[in-house]
């Protein structure tokens, strides 16, 4: 009796994936034939291997797909088993035709791969020079030991998200006291699933950090993820200022120290000083568990030049959420993931104001199943003074898909469309407030009052810039207090 096994690829929604398959029996390569293409394993095979490697869509950005590898077991009378490894991403469909077995194989295909072994590889890696876009000059620097300056250690041993004890907490329900920042020391343990991955066929942005809880338990039947998507600062004016991101001696996007650090790592992580003190460390998986936002975090690693540019057709984001998801389930080992995401908020940091205003303001974005249907909140966090009046426009104009729809609005400085966003009066500067129906919050607080309140908890005084940074190291506690994404 002859033994074929005929191989398919598909996505998580059962899609077909257009791929080219090779094979091993028992370590052997065996010759592909036919159209459906068809491999046949020679008698007395015990193990076989079979890679599905999706081909490039003819026009990005059509989704693109990693290739991936599945072993088997035969047994006695040839019948292939998934092996433990595989069993998630493979279906076997054995039948006898006459003096023929037949095997069906379907192999999941994903968009996403894990990295986060490499992440944590190139965090050893920094660069010693820096040469910034608009100078002339380049200078030296120690990365290693700026960074145990900051983190305590360097580099990390993983990408796990250790306790934090140092982090002042903001008290998103008295958020003020005697005109300062109403702060509190707290220790904050995660339990998460902390990873790296990459997203196939786009120019960026190609790095997502996937900080999973877990309280969102990995079962067939499970309900759809709440998200909570932050979107960083752009990453060209790094290049300009500062040297970051790419230059001289600087290994291509996305493989670099740069942005594994300050891409990914710097926002999911506080380092062991207060983020009043520095507030480069955003800590947004603290902070999410702080506010008691039962939601998955993810910060897209956006690139010099293409920034979020994958990104930027909301519906895409919608699907890329999706794929993440899928990617997760499976490697817990669930077969079958949900087939659409939970609710979703959006926080944008400073010039990442930029690029959520620009996803607001296309109608047909706001038109869409994701912004509509799926995201619930956006947040600002201390946008451009130029761009702050544009930016609540658009939020306002997205706020009208429907009833439920939150903005949070926090910035150093006042204009005129902050009332527009709270829709009453502003109470006196210093302040943080919220409509009546707690689906609006609307924060100014000028950099004096970071300063004061660093001050009063024993720490330096700070300028305009790190008071910026401690705006999103601080604030998301406040903003997902409320709800926004799980109940």
């Amino acid at each position: 009796m002859s033994n074929i096994l005929v191989p398919f690829a598909r996505s998580f929604t059962g899609k077909k994936v257009a791929s080219d398959f090779s094979a091993t029996a028992d370590g052997v390569a065996m010759a592909l034939t036919g159209d459906p293409p068809i491999f046949t394993i020679p008698p007395g095979t015990a193990k076989v291997t079979v890679t599905a490697k999706p081909t490039k869509p003819p026009k990005l950005p059509r989704a693109a797909y990693w290739e991936h590898t599945v072993s088997m077991t035969l047994s006695a009378s040839g019948v292939p088993t998934a092996d433990a490894g595989s069993k998630t991403r493979t279906k076997l469909d054995t039948d006898t035709k006459g003096a023929t077995q037949v095997t069906i194989l379907t192999i999941g295909v994903s968009r996403f791969r894990e990295v986060t072994a490499d992440m944590v590889d190139l965090l050893k890696h920094p660069p010693t020079e820096r040469h910034p876009a608009r100078e002339k000059t380049w200078w030296h620097v120690d990365e290693v030991q700026e960074h145990k300056d900051h983190y305590g250690a360097w580099p990390p041993l993983d990408w796990e998200l250790g306790p934090v004890s140092n982090v002042h907490f903001l008290d998103p329900v008295t958020p003020f006291d005697a005109g300062l920042l109403n702060v509190s020391l707290d220790t904050v343990t995660l339990d998460v699933h902390s990873v790296v991955l990459r997203l196939a066929g786009v120019a960026a942005p190609q790095l997502f950090a996937v900080v999973w809880p877990k309280t969102i338990v990995f079962k067939n039947g499970a309900d759809p993820t709440p998200f909570f998507l932050f979107i960083r600062q752009g990453a060209q004016q790094s290049v300009d200022w500062e040297g970051i991101f790419k230059g001289p001696g600087i290994p291509p996007h996305p493989m670099n120290f740069d942005y594994a650090d300050t891409g990914l790592f710097s926002n999911i992580h506080y380092s062991a000083l207060s983020q009043l003190e520095w507030g480069i460390g955003k800590g947004v998986a603290y902070q999410l568990q702080k506010a008691g936002a039962k939601a998955v975090s993810v910060v897209p690693a956006n690139a010099a030049g293409d920034e979020f540019s994958a990104m930027e057709k909301t519906e895409e984001t919608g699907r890329i959420l999706q794929e993440i998801q899928a990617f997760m389930f499976w490697r817990a080992g669930i077969e079958k993931p949900p087939t659409s995401i939970g609710k979703t908020a959006i926080a944008a940091f400073s010039s990442g104001s930029n690029f959520l205003r620009n996803w607001l303001k296309s109608e047909k974005n706001r038109k869409g199943s994701f912004l509509t249907d799926v995201v619930t909140a956006v947040y600002f966090l201390d946008p451009p003074l130029k761009q702050i009046t544009s930016c609540a426009k658009w939020a306002l104009e997205w706020a009208k898909r429907g009833s439920d729809k939150r903005i949070r609005f926090y910035t150093q400085t006042l204009t005129t469309r902050h009332v527009d966003v709270l829709g009453s009066k502003l109470p006196k500067i210093p302040f943080i407030k919220n409509s009546t129906d707690d689906k609006r919050s609307v924060g100014i607080i000028p950099a004096a009052v970071w300063s004061d309140t660093a001050q009063k908890a024993g720490l330096p005084a700070v300028k305009w810039w790190n008071a910026h940074h401690m705006m999103a190291a601080t604030l998301l506690t406040h903003a997902l207090h409320w709800k926004d994404i799980s109940d």
